[in-house]
Formats: C-alpha cells, structure tokens, sequence
C-alpha cells in the first residue's frame, strides 16, 4: 500500500512539474494548438479588461491551404458588472488570409441581480481588426449589453506587459454585489 501511495505520489509531482513548465506563448503565434494568452483594455470603460486564451485554428474554408482560419476564444470580462467582477466570456475569431482581415463575435456570460431585479446583463461585441491574426494590437468593435444598452463604437488595445496591469488578474470569487460601481453589463 505504500509503494502505491509514493507512486502516486511521485507521478503527481512529475505531472505538477511539466504543468508548471508550460511557458506562455506568444500572442501572435498562430500555429496549430498553441494557446496566445492576451489582456485588452476597452476604451468605452477604462477600468475593465478583456483577459482571453486563444486557440487551436480550424479551416473555416476547404482551399488547402484554407483561407479563412477560425478560432476559440475563452476567458473572462474583468470588471463587467463593477469593480471585482470577472464573468466568463466565450467568442471567436475567424481571420482572412486573403482579404487580411479579422473579425471577432464575444460575449460575457453575466446574470446578475440583488433578489428582486437584474443588475447585470451579458455584453456582446462585433469587432475587426486590418490584420488576418488571432490576437491584433488593437480591435475595433461595437458593443450592447442585454439591458439593450448600446455602448456605441470603441476600441480593445492590446496589454504588453499583462503582468503589471493588476485588473487583468483579477478572480471574482463567489458572487460580488453588482450594485455598487458601474460597469458596461449594467443599465448605468
């Protein structure tokens, strides 16, 4: 029994360490199954990020080499619903290699309330970028929250050092009260 246990033991620590050795990939790699991890900071509400994992391109055409490249978006929306908030987000992103354009369809997965009615509601952006890549220095988007609230055009720019912008790390934990600050899933 405890040949098993240090067994398990030693096959844990191993799994932990090749974890903790994954490095982070470069933004504007495009390659099959590499992840770009990347943080935008929104124009329209300073004070909130887009912190998103990109991945894996699937052809979007049958041309080989494909044309059009799509691919998922998973993440969260820091600060959506006010300060301390981070509800998930959820998109893609389809690139045209011919035509050298990008566009991205996201939303933030928020339903938020204080017992009696809705504070927060899902956002959802349309955006586009001049460059076929995953992951453009600056997407230019148009955004409404499901309180139809439309938040007219505006611009994601992209974070160099995601790091030292503390609003990117930030991790809601459990649900925070939504009625205090303001945030773009709000009526405000």
């Amino acid at each position: 029994m405890k040949a098993n246990a240090r067994t398990l033991l030693l096959t844990a620590g191993a799994v932990a360490l090749t974890l903790g050795a994954v490095a982070e990939v470069p933004a504007d790699a495009n390659e099959e199954g590499q992840v770009a991890l990347v943080c935008y900071q929104w124009d329209a509400f300073p004070e909130e990020r887009l912190r998103v994992s990109i991945r894996k391109p699937a052809p979007v055409t049958a041309v080989d080499p494909a044309e059009q490249v799509e691919w998922g978006l998973t993440g969260k929306h820091v600060g959506a619903c006010g300060e301390g908030t981070s509800p998930i987000v959820r998109g893609t992103i389809i690139a045209d290699e011919v035509e050298g354009s990008a566009h991205m369809g996201i939303y933030s997965i928020v339903v938020r309330g204080d017992e009696d009615m809705e504070t927060c509601r899902t956002v959802n952006w349309n955006c586009s970028a001049p460059e076929p890549v995953r992951a453009p220095d600056q997407w230019l988007c148009e955004s409404r929250n499901e309180f139809d609230v439309y938040q007219g055009s505006s611009t994601l720019t992209k974070i160099t050092d995601p790091a030292g912008d503390p609003l990117c790390g930030v991790f809601e934990t459990g649900f925070v009260d939504s009625a205090e600050g303001s945030g773009s899933g709000q009526v405000n």
